[in-house]
């Protein structure tokens, strides 16, 4: 705060008069001096290392540098920046110690310091390129994805997959993927995949281990039909014992394309999920599969039917890499598995099997 030394008018007059008294001035000058009050102001501006800053809260990483307004008062008042001071930021882009310079301008002066904390973010998510392999002896590296939000990372500098290098990634069973968080991020998360028994022969495919909702099939099991539907707006193949959900489909436009197969009342379980947002079911007889994809946010829709456990008619489930969504099929006709092959799908060899 300023000080400010007045004289005043009185004080300034009777000063000169005294002065006019013993011969000093003449009075034609003391006349001539104005009439308003006669003031010498000496201001001294306030150093801004004494104003109070109020603390700044611990901010996360983002990517970008933080810039935080801290409250910043003198004497009761709350100062304004780019009047009372102006504030420069220094280190405010990654984790550890920011720094906030607060330079008084106007009324004050001086730089005063203050520190902030920017902590890591956490990863958030992680998925796998694949979850499901058949065995050839190869060691398996599906390819990671890790995420911050929807901000997808960077391996090697934002994480680390750890413990690989210790796992044989090429057995039969279910192998698990660990990632860490480094340098901005933190977190640990894990993710796993599956790899099979070898195929038999070319046209025998996997024969699944039972999970935990199987029931052996009844040999005298009569099975169930399984409808098979067609949308030619997302070209997705929808299978349902419904005929409810059949019909309901059939009237908003799908195609009927007749019975897939006739499935067992009980099995192996089949599970059925939907991803809303590609709009897209996916079925599977693997838990851990079934696991990864409601991870990386597919609804889970319970069971859709059962497989047969005495292995009579194989499902072959073929890929399609080049389509985003919609982009397995399932299929008992070797024909028609054949004409996707030589279409450029992939052969992903035997899902589950039928009756009949």
């Amino acid at each position: 705060m300023a000080n400010v030394k007045t004289i005043t008018r009185t004080f300034a007059r009777a000063a000169l008069a005294l002065v006019l008294a013993i011969g000093l001035m003449p009075v034609a000058m003391f006349a001539s001096i104005p009439s308003q009050a006669y003031a010498m102001q000496a201001m001294e501006a306030t150093p801004i290392t004494e104003a109070y800053i109020e603390p700044i809260a611990p901010q996360t990483y983002t990517g970008e540098q933080i810039t935080p307004k801290p409250k910043v008062m003198y004497g009761g008042k709350t100062l304004v920046e780019g009047t009372d001071y102006t504030l420069e930021y220094g280190r405010n882009l990654g984790e550890g110690t920011a720094h906030i310079y607060v330079n008084g301008i106007g009324a004050y002066t001086g730089r005063k310091i203050v520190t902030f904390d920017i902590i890591q973010a956490q990863i958030t998510s992680i998925s796998l390129s694949e979850t499901r392999y058949f065995y050839d002896g190869k060691r398996k590296t599906p390819v990671v994805t890790v995420k911050c939000g929807d901000k997808v990372l960077e391996n090697g500098q934002d994480y680390i997959v750890v413990g690989m290098q210790n796992q044989d990634l090429s057995s039969v069973g279910v192998h698990t993927l660990t990632v860490k968080g480094t340098a901005n991020y933190a977190g640990v998360l894990t993710a796993d995949f599956e790899i099979l028994a070898p195929l038999e022969d070319e046209d025998s495919g996997i024969k699944s281990p039972a999970n935990d909702d199987s029931k052996p099939t009844d040999p005298e099991d009569e099975g169930q039909l399984m409808y098979r539907l067609y949308n030619p707006n997302s070209g997705e193949h929808f299978y349902t014992l419904s005929t409810v959900e059949r019909d309901n489909l059939i009237s908003v436009g799908w195609n009927d394309e007749g019975t897939g197969w006739k499935a067992p009342s009980s099995g192996d379980a089949v599970y059925r999920l939907y991803n809303s947002y590609a709009g897209e079911h996916h079925y599977t007889l693997s838990t851990v599969e079934r696991d990864s994809l409601v991870a990386a946010g597919w609804s889970d829709e319970g069971i859709g039917w059962y497989s047969d456990t005495a292995y009579s008619v194989p499902l072959y489930r073929l890929y399609n890499p080049n389509e985003y969504a919609n982009n397995h099929h399932y299929t008992t006709s070797e024909v028609e598995r054949d004409f996707l092959l030589n279409e450029g799908w992939d052969n992903e060899g035997i899902s589950w099997y039928g009756l009949e």
